[in-house]
């Protein structure tokens, strides 16, 4: 608690950084060379100190000390009353500061406490769900709710623990625990009360403008919506992150949330100025660690991207997250024999989590094992029946076992029920049902959901402001609008596809690389012939397509030319050798016999 509360006051003290709470508790309980701790956190100074407890009393001592020469900055010993702890803290505190040499004035010091309670009981169940929230599983996260609901059922206007419980709210809906509309319903009241009370107190927080625009975003995505609607939203939540690192310049999580919308714009260099001070503030933080996993995704340093999500799994070993990162990273590059080891061992250690059951059966069916998949599905059902992502996986389940009928019906069924649009599933489900329409040539019905996600090819005059709405456009909405007989629309889609590619600024390696597979695939689509495909199956070379290839190519009949085209054929064949080999793999380590499934070399 006191460690807690000496960081809170400390990082809000001009010009003083602070190692933040994720990287300085790592070396709670612990002996070491002051030093090297120094340089693991990289600081200049360390507090530390101990506490012992005799009763109702305690003996407190706390020690400043410089790094580089072991010197003590200050140090003193405090005998006082468990209860006067809050008093303590706030003396170590001003002490410390005083040690170095930066001026406290007494209105700072009242906006700097600002939020605590003086209610020791509830401040002790606030730090014991601190502690499970950090944990980040299913379990660790529900449990933490429970304790702020308990800590603010005794003092109502605890303004940190209101905080901490929209933040444990947003990490439920991050994960897949709650829904939006639970989010929404559950963390906007307590949002509220945290306002009412900084308005009162006179202070402004970044924090609160990070939560507004994090349950914005979990409202955008849980519901389909058009490229254009999330460039807007994400233009006026840039905005608002920028205003709140003005307000908090040292909150990790409000650098984070900027750099994650740098790097989807390409502003490379500007992400990575974030990323390092967020770093510099907390070096080993999960989160900080999964920025720069972003950004090595975005240019395209996957093995980078990999060694960042084996650092998470260093740093808090018991931890789902950082293999679950590891697994998202090495499904996305293909690699799933390595994304189904990593999903296992998230599995091991979160086994609440309903949704590890659907990744373990996606990653069977990218290797094209249908009898593992099938218990994993089954597991699925079994524990949530409900959820989004267990009926996507039942329907990618019957997609690979051929049965469109079921399919199609699952997909009825998840529309029918009004289920959210969890990691894209109603764009799956969207998609399942175009694609039965168009089979039998019911395009109008086809191009209906084709205008949800991709308004920008149905308006007058067609403009594509970014490669995404491109891509979605040449690999879904030209090929249907040609196959209905609109050429007049699908001539007006490759006039602007050329104007998009010859005025964008291609800023990253991932820009580059979406560069090439789409000016290929613009001249394939214009009548260029095959030849003009090398571009395209160049880019799958360098960047293999990974969990979410059968969408855009074997199961999308849109595309049914192109993936007919001899060169893209070719390279189709060598990515399915490649993956039934890693299905071969695990099958001869697991000591498992599917006998439908043809055996690799």
């Amino acid at each position: 608690g006191l460690s807690e509360e000496l960081l809170n006051v400390l990082a809000q003290v001009p010009g003083l950084r602070v190692a933040a709470r994720t990287s300085s508790f790592q070396f709670k309980g612990k002996t070491g060379d002051v030093a090297e701790i120094a340089k693991q956190l990289r600081v200049s100074t360390v507090l530390e100190g101990s506490v012992r407890r005799s009763g109702d009393r305690v003996r407190i001592t706390a020690q400043l000390i410089k790094a580089s020469d072991g010197y003590h900055l200050w140090s003193s010993t405090f005998d006082r009353q468990l209860l006067d702890v809050f008093a303590i803290q706030d003396e170590i505190a001003k002490k410390v500061v005083e040690a170095l040499r930066i001026t406290l004035l007494g209105e700072q010091q009242q906006a700097l406490t600002a939020g605590r309670t003086k209610d020791f009981e509830a401040y002790n169940q606030y730090l014991m769900a601190r502690q499970l929230q950090a944990q980040g599983s299913y379990g660790s996260l529900a449990r933490a709710v429970d304790l702020y609901q308990q800590v603010l059922a005794r003092d109502p206007d605890y303004r940190d623990a209101q905080a901490a419980l929209v933040e444990t709210y947003l990490d439920q809906a991050w994960t897949g625990q709650i829904s939006n509309a639970e989010l929404q319903a559950r963390a906007r009241p307590v949002l509220a009360q945290v306002l009412r009370l900084d308005s009162e107190r006179g202070i402004q927080r970044g924090d609160v403008l990070e939560f507004e625009s994090m349950l914005q975003i979990v409202e955008l995505a849980s519901g389909v919506r058009s490229r254009s609607e999330w460039i807007r939203a994400e233009e006026s939540i840039k905005a608002d992150m920028q205003r709140a690192i003005a307000l908090s310049p040292n909150n990790v999580k409000v650098l984070l949330r900027l750099a994650n919308l740098d790097v989807r714009a390409g502003e490379l260099d500007a992400t990575r100025s974030l990323l390092g001070k967020a770093r510099q503030l907390d070096p080993l933080s999960l989160d900080v660690a999964y920025g720069y996993v972003r950004l090595y995704r975005e240019t395209m340093e996957w093995d980078k991207a990999v060694e960042e999500t084996r650092r998470m799994q260093e740093i808090s070993p018991g931890s789902p997250v950082g293999y679950w990162r590891e697994a998202q990273i090495q499904g996305q590059r293909g690699d799933f024999y390595s994304a189904m080891r990593a999903t296992e061992k998230s599995w091991q250690l979160d086994p609440d989590d309903y949704e590890m059951p659907t990744s373990l059966s996606s990653f069977y069916l990218d290797m094209g094992d249908v009898e593992r998949a099938t218990p994993w599905v089954e597991t699925a059902m079994a524990m949530a029946p409900e959820a989004p992502t267990t009926f996507i996986a039942r329907l990618e389940l019957a997609t690979a076992q051929g049965d469109q009928a079921l399919a199609v019906a699952l997909s009825r069924e998840f529309l029918d029920k009004s289920l959210e649009n969890r990691l894209g599933s109603e764009f799956i489900v969207g998609a399942t049902l175009a694609w039965d329409a168009f089979r039998r040539e019911d395009y109008p019905s086809a191009l209906d959901w084709l205008r949800k996600i991709d308004d920008a090819s149905f308006k007058d005059p067609v403009i594509y402001q970014e490669p995404g709405q491109l891509g979605f456009a040449l690999h879904f909405t030209l090929p249907a609008l040609r196959r209905a007989g609109d050429n007049a629309r699908v001539q007006e889609i490759l006039k602007a596809a050329s104007d998009l590619m010859s005025r964008h600024e291609f800023k990253t390696p991932q820009d580059e690389w979406q560069r090439g597979r789409l000016n290929s695939l613009l001249k394939w689509q214009s009548g260029g012939g095959d030849a003009v495909l090398e571009g395209y199956v160049r880019a799958m070379e360098e960047n293999p397509p990974g969990d979410d290839w059968w969408i855009f190519l074997l199961q999308n009949p849109f595309n049914e030319d192109l993936v007919k085209a001899p060169p893209v054929a070719e390279q189709l064949a060598r990515i399915e050798a490649r993956t039934r080999a890693m299905g071969t793999r695990l099958r001869k380590e697991d000591g498992y016999v599917s006998p439908s499934v043809k055996a690799s070399p």
